[in-house]
C-alpha cells in the first residue's frame, strides 16, 4: 500500500524514497512547521507495544534535546490504523556505502569517522546505543556533514515480542531520508539488554560478537561496528572473509576479521582495538574521536617535525660556519700575536744590542750624549708594552736594558 498523496497528521506525503527494514521510507512535507521530512512507516507485524512505544518516545526525545549536529532527529511517532509513522529529520546527501564507492581521499575518511565517533559518543553519554551502525545508516551533507541515521526501534520491537530476523542483506533506505531514534536508557541509568537471548536484530556483517551471539548488547557494542565500517572504509573490501550468512555469524562471534595490511601502522591499531572480542577492551567512542584526531593531525605534526628538523639543521649549519670563521680568526690572531711578539722580540734584542754594545764604545769616545735619545726611546718603548705581556725570555732582556740605561743616568751624561 502506497501512502503517496495521503495526508498523516499534518504532514503531506509527497514521494516514497526507499524501503526500509520496518517498512517504506517517504518524502514528506509538514504543514504546520513549514519544513520537509521523511516519513518512515511501522508495518503492522513490527508494531510497538504501549509500554515499549512510551519508552521509544522518550528515548527519541531524549535525542531531540540532545540536538546533536550528527545525529539524524526524530520529531514525532503518529498512530494510525493502518499503519504506524516515524517522523523523521530530512536530510540532504548520499549515504557513506555510496559516497565512498566514489573514492575519498584518506584525509577525508578520518574526517568523516571522528565525525562519527563524535556523533556516537554524544548518544553514548545519554545510554543510547545505535545497534547497527553501518555505512548505510551514515548520511553525508553536501556541506560534508555526517548524520548518523536509524539509533532503530530493533530494540523496542524486540520487546514488543516480534522476532523480525536478522537483516543478513543489510537492506537500507535510499538516500535523502532521516533515521529513527533508538536506545538503552536515559540520564545515568544503567543500560538494559537490548534483546532477549538468542533474538538477532541488525546486519550480520556490522553487529558485535555478543549481539551476534543474542548477549547483552551496550554502548560497546557501537564501537565494534565502528571498527567494522573503518576497516572496510579504509581497505576497500569486506571486513569478513566468509559469504554464506552462516558462516559469517559464525566468524562474527569470534570476531574473526579480514587481516588488515597497509594502512597506516597507527590507524591498523585503532581498527584493530575496535574490533577487540572482549568488549571491555575495546575504546569509548570519545577515544576513538581523540585518536582519530590524533591520526588527522599526522601530516601536520610531520609538517613541523620537518620545520623543527630544518630549522635545527640550519642552526647547526650556522654554528659551523661561525665557528670556522672564529677558528680562522683565532688563527690569525695567535699568529699576528705571534708575529707581534717575534717583532718585539727583535725590538728588544735590537735595544739591548745598541744599550749593552754600543754604549761602552761611545763612552770610551767620551760620546755617551749620542745615547741619551736612544735611552729615551727605549724607556718609551717599555713603558708602551706592559710587563705582564712579557715572557721570561723578553722580561730579561728588558731588565738588562733598564741596567745599562741606568747606568748611562748615573754617569751624569743623560738627564732623568
Amino acid at each position: 500500500m502506497s501512502f503517496v498523496g495521503s495526508t498523516i497528521g499534518p504532514i503531506r506525503i509527497e514521494d516514497r524514497i526507499g524501503i526500509g527494514g520496518m517498512g517504506e521510507v517517504y518524502r514528506g512535507f509538514h504543514e504546520r512547521l513549514e519544513r520537509r521530512v521523511a516519513v518512515k512507516t511501522i508495518r503492522a507485524d513490527h508494531r510497538l507495544s504501549g509500554e515499549v512505544k512510551a519508552r521509544f518516545l522518550r528515548e527519541a526525545r531524549l535525542l531531540s534535546k540532545l540536538g546533536h549536529p550528527g545525529i539524524c532527529q526524530v520529531y514525532d511517532l503518529i498512530e494510525t490504523p493502518e499503519a504506524d509513522f516515524l517522523v523523521l529529520e530530512y536530510v540532504e546527501g548520499r549515504t557513506l556505502k555510496e559516497l565512498s564507492a566514489s573514492g575519498l581521499s584518506a584525509e577525508r575518511r578520518l574526517r568523516l569517522c571522528e565525525l562519527i565517533a563524535t556523533a556516537l559518543a554524544a548518544a553514548h553519554r545519554e545510554r543510547i546505543v545505535h545497534r547497527d551502525l553501518k555505512a548505510d545508516n551514515v548520511m553525508v551533507t553536501p556541506r560534508g556533514e555526517v548524520k548518523v541515521l536509524d539509533f532503530g526501534i530493533a530494540r523496542s520491537v524486540a520487546e514488543s515480542g516480534s522476532r523480525p530476523g536478522m537483516d543478513i542483506t543489510g537492506e537500507r533506505t535510499a538516500g535523502g531520508v532521516g533515521g529513527s531514534a533508538d536506545g538503552t536508557g536515559s540520564g545515568a541509568t544503567p543500560a538494559p539488554e537490548l534483546t532477549r537471548l538468542g533474538d538477532l536484530i541488525g546486519t550480520a556483517k556490522a553487529m558485535s560478537p555478543e549481539q551476534a551471539r543474542g548477549g547483552r548488547v551496550t554502548i560497546a557494542s557501537d564501537l565494534y561496528s565502528l571498527g567494522i565500517l573503518m576497516q572496510e572504509l579504509f581497505t576497500g573490501a569486506p571486513a569478513y572473509e566468509a559469504e554464506h550468512p552462516v558462516a559469517v555469524l559464525a566468524q562474527v562471534m569470534r570476531a574473526e576479521t579480514r587481516p588488515i595490511t597497509g594502512l597506516d601502522k597507527d590507524l591498523t591499531l585503532l581498527i584493530e582495538d575496535l574490533q577487540r572480542l572482549d568488549p571491555r577492551r575495546r575504546p569509548t567512542a570519545e577515544e576513538a574521536a581523540e585518536r582519530l584526531r590524533w591520526l588527522l593531525d599526522q601530516p601536520q605534526r610531520q609538517q613541523r617535525r620537518r620545520l623543527i628538523v630544518s630549522g635545527a639543521v640550519a642552526t647547526f649549519l650556522v654554528l659551523i660556519t661561525v665557528l670556522a670563521v672564529v677558528s680562522w680568526l683565532a688563527i690569525e690572531a695567535r699568529r699576528a700575536r705571534e708575529d707581534a711578539e717575534r717583532r718585539r722580540a727583535q725590538a728588544e734584542d735590537l735595544i739591548v744590542f745598541m744599550l749593552d754594545d754600543l754604549s761602552p764604545r761611545l763612552d770610551a769616545e767620551d760620546r755617551l750624549e749620542l745615547m741619551g735619545p736612544l735611552s729615551n726611546e727605549a724607556r718609551a718603548y717599555f713603558e708602551a708594552v706592559p710587563e705582564n705581556r712579557l715572557t721570561d725570555a723578553e722580561r730579561s732582556r728588558r731588565i738588562r736594558a733598564i741596567r745599562v740605561i741606568e747606568d748611562i743616568q748615573r754617569k751624569g751624561m743623560i738627564l732623568p
